[in-house]
């Protein structure tokens, strides 16, 4: 299977390349040129099967660069090490007949960015060994859960080396010091002023430019990215919506063919594009649905629905938990990312979840009303930052 670029229909290159480069050098995100089905057979086949095959088996559709027991290497060691606290990694948890809570906090950080963020170091390795590109360095952006996930899985990976921005507003201080406190040889964090958009958006100036591309190449290094603009950031996220299915078949809460809707917390939309390449494979999702509390400093929030619409019914947040903004901060880490990192299935059912809506905005988030553009001088002060490591300086933690 190859990989082309979104603004290059004409770029093509295989997954290993996708997954090393991060994005496209013309600054489009690599996809794969067609997608792989997945029958109910091959449902049937993944039900008995650990989440570690699972995985293996979704993944192998899509990196057909990568030899068998080269995938079952990546998913064993990210998902059958004892990383994740639960035996079944991504656990469907019932609340009631027909509403179910498939569990993606189970991970090392207790982010649903572990699903991906435990598995990509391996995809990297594998794939570095293929193209022969010496060094890697990841830059990545963070409005705070990517950031400690990402820099706990690449911690200490061998000819690695991971540096992570985020909005020195934005961020809750406990993810702050989740980063600025992480342990590794070849990690650095480094606070910009501006908001994650911004953070994300210099990060794709820095890939892009050709100068310090240049300088990389120069010092035997290559870029790549952690964030989901990474196919091999994205893809891992697909195999957790078949597992659901799975599970929920196992346990016989649905019948094989049996469709289900996925509501999805959601902010910059990676983990709901899972679900919908997950449906575009064939599995029978009847309905995808994003919900987020607007204006909860998420990146992409403001162009989702206050107000959605499941099966007829609505999630609402109400002026009581409007005012539960101002607490946010005083939640437990337990609350906060147990219903952030929770994505929830319904069988045509009304969630009537209107209360616990207002858990998904409790991330102890500062609201993102930081006016201050993403300046010139931000950008050059990164590239500055990244270049000094390139010269040696050791990985530490600074504010542009």
């Amino acid at each position: 299977m190859m990989y082309n670029s979104t603004r290059d229909s004409r770029v093509s290159v295989s997954s290993s390349q996708a997954i090393v480069q991060g994005i496209s050098r013309d600054g489009g995100l690599f996809v794969p040129e067609t997608l792989p089905r997945i029958t109910g057979a091959d449902i049937a086949a993944l039900t008995s099967m650990p989440y570690a095959d699972r995985a293996a088996s979704v993944l192998s559709r899509f990196l057909t660069d990568f030899t068998g027991e080269e995938t079952a290497q990546c998913t064993r060691a990210a998902y059958g090490s004892g990383a994740f606290r639960s035996p079944a990694v991504a656990p469907v948890h019932t609340l009631e007949e027909g509403l179910h809570i498939l569990e993606l906090w189970h991970g090392p950080t207790c982010a649903f960015k572990d699903m991906a963020l435990q598995i990509l170091p391996h995809l990297m390795r594998v794939s570095a060994s293929k193209t022969g590109g010496g060094e890697i360095v990841i830059l990545g952006a963070t409005s705070g859960y990517t950031g400690k996930a990402a820099l706990e899985g690449f911690r200490d990976a061998p000819h690695t080396r991971i540096l992570v921005f985020y909005p020195e507003d934005g961020v809750s201080p406990m993810q702050k010091l989740q980063m600025t406190t992480q342990e590794g040889g070849n990690v650095g964090v480094c606070a910009i002023r501006g908001n994650f958009d911004d953070a994300q958006s210099g990060v794709k100036a820095i890939f892009t430019d050709e100068a310090v591309g240049n300088a990389l190449r120069d010092h035997g290094m290559q870029f790549s990215s952690a964030n989901s603009i990474n196919w091999g950031r994205l893809v891992p996220q697909i195999v957790y919506y078949i597992s659901a299915y799975c599970d929920l078949l196992a346990d016989g809460k649905l019948k094989m063919g049996d469709t289900f809707n996925v509501v999805v917390p959601t902010g910059n939309f990676g983990n709901i594009l899972a679900a919908y390449y997950a449906k575009e494979m064939g599995l029978p999702v009847a309905s995808i649905r994003p919900f987020c509390i607007s204006g909860m400093g998420f990146s992409g929030d403001s162009m989702m629905p206050l107000v959605h619409s499941v099966s007829g019914k609505h999630l609402r947040m109400n002026g009581a938990n409007r005012s539960r903004r101002a607490s946010a901060s005083a939640m437990s880490a337990s609350e906060t990312t147990s219903w952030h990192t929770a994505s929830v299935i319904s069988k045509g059912r009304n969630l009537g979840l209107t209360h616990r809506v207002s858990f998904c905005s409790a991330i102890s988030f500062k609201v993102a009303s930081c006016s201050i553009s993403f300046a010139a001088y931000s950008l050059i002060a990164m590239e500055k930052l990244l270049l000094s490591r390139l010269h040696g300086a050791a990985p530490g933690r600074g504010a542009v």
